[in-house]
Order: structure tokens, then sequence, then C-alpha cells
């Protein structure tokens, strides 16, 4: 039965593995941050997105965007698990030649297996790309702002805020466990009635020094289904993280976008491909990205 466990009781606590990494890389690409990197662009993603992965390297993920105007060095990956159709296999496999951002291991790519998908991420981030001094985590059906978010960063930095332990997202806190539903959660999974608080999955800024002791500690902490939860929700209480809350700049329901709002659109940074789909959106495109 999977408890919460606090600081003090992980750090007494026997060094063993509860939850064992072994899975391999099926396509690797090392050389993503090779040159140095500011900025990690992390990305979940499913292996048959190959639109939502060709969209995001057409507009707000490509780093050539950075060049100059943002002074930046920014890379960019994605990270998918394996798939079960042969011919999408070979087409991912195209794609990384092509490309040379993904990276995948030997899991299924699933839901279930979202919690593998991010300490996937938290592995190969610190051991190929440790010049990165930030990273940003989402998925690949979001949009986001980053001339907005590097901004807030360094306003943070500049007063002493965001330099280690720390994330940058949507608190979810006090959040119920669901015991029905899509996300439903058995006694036997987690017997808490209420969740630790915990980043929205739509995306997240983080410190340069927490994916590797996000991926240490997962070795710790029992395997748990729900990924947002468990990465930064139960490891984040055993690194016992700052949560810097940035819930008014999250679209995660056209219902909060309207006109009897005063929150217009445009000062989201995080936003769902499906909400933006439901608005105008060449004016955003074009006023951070060249997108013709």
């Amino acid at each position: 039965m999977l408890t919460g466990i606090s600081t003090e009781q992980a750090t007494n606590s026997k060094r063993l593995v509860v939850n064992p990494h072994n899975f391999k890389y099926r396509l690797n690409s090392p050389e993503i941050c090779s040159r140095g990197s500011d900025v990690l662009l992390w990305i979940h993603s499913s292996p048959d997105h190959f639109r939502n992965r060709i969209f995001i390297r057409n507009t707000w993920g490509n780093p050539k965007n950075f060049i100059g105007n943002h002074h930046r060095k920014v890379s960019l990956v994605f990270f998918l698990g394996m798939s079960t159709n042969k011919t999408v296999q070979v087409a991912v496999e195209y794609e990384r030649e092509l490309y040379n951002d993904i990276v995948q291991e030997t899991f299924l790519d699933s839901y279930q297996n979202l919690t593998y998908k991010a300490i996937m991420g938290c592995k190969w981030t610190s051991h190929y790309c440790k010049s990165a001094a930030m990273i940003v985590k989402t998925d690949d059906d979001a949009f986001v702002d980053t001339t907005s978010l590097f901004n807030i960063i360094d306003k943070m930095r500049s007063e002493g805020r965001f330099f280690y332990n720390t994330l940058l997202c949507h608190v979810w806190s006090h959040s119920a466990v669901r015991r029905s539903g899509k996300w439903k959660v058995t006694l036997e999974e987690y017997s808490e009635k209420f969740y630790p608080p915990y980043c929205s999955g739509l995306g997240l800024a983080m410190t340069a020094d927490l994916p590797m002791r996000l991926y240490k500690a997962s070795l710790q902490e029992p395997f748990f289904w729900i990924d947002d939860a468990y990465l930064t929700g139960f490891l984040g209480q055993r690194l016992n993280v700052t949560f810097e809350n940035l819930a008014d700049r999250y679209n995660i329901r056209s219902s909060m976008v309207s006109r009897d709002t005063k929150q217009d659109f445009d000062s989201f940074i995080f936003y769902h491909t499906t909400e933006l789909a439901k608005h105008n959106t060449d004016k955003l495109l074009h006023q951070f990205y060249d997108v013709k």
C-alpha cells in the first residue's frame, strides 16, 4: 500500500530500490544538448502523434526562434514509449533520423505508463543535458508562450527566487483521490483521501537540479500510475520542493476565456491546443513566431 513518506523518513531509510527503471533506449538523441543549452523543452509525446510534433517544431518549440531574440540556447526533445504498430514504429525511427530530437525507451507507450515516461525524462536529462539551467516540461498537445514564461522566470531570479529545488506551475492543492472514473485509484494503490500538492500536467518549469534528484527519488518511491501526482506530488514531497503557483496563466478549459471575464486569452502561458483551436490564434502565432 502506498503511503506518504516524509523527507526525514526518506533520508533515514535504507536506500533500497523499490522502483527500478530498467528500460533501455530504443532510440536516443544524446547530442541534443551537446553544444550547451540554457533551456531544455521536454515534451511527452505518443508515437503516432506525428502532426503534434511537427506543429511544435514549427512554432513555439523551434530552437531557431530563440536565436538573437531571446538570447538563450534552447534545445528540444520528445520522449516516447514503444508502439505496438510496426508501421508507426518504423515511421518514428525515420523521424528520429530526420530531426534528431526523439528519445524512446522500451516500455509500452500507454496511459498507465506515463509515469515511466516522466522518469525517463528525468534520467535522460540528468545524463545528457546537464548544461540546461531550466527545464520546461509539457505534453505534445500543449502550446507554450515561452516569451512570457521566460520573462516571469527572469523577474523571479532578479528577486532571488527560482534557483534551486523549485517548480513553477499550476499547483493543485488538497486534490481529492478519485475512487471511480478515468482516474480511479484503489485503496491498495493509495490509501489517503488527498494527494500532496502537485503540478498540473499541462506544463511546468523546473530548476536544473531537479531532474537528477527526482530520478534518484523515484528509485525509492513505489510506482504510481498517475504521473503528475507521482512526479511532482509524491517525489516533490520527498524532496520538499518549493512550488511557485502560476495558476492564473493556464488555459485548461475554454470556459476560462469569455467576454464576461477580464482575463484576456493572450494572458495565458500554457494552453491546450484543443483550446487554441476554438480561438483565433493567428495573432498569437505571429506575435512570437515566424509562422506563415
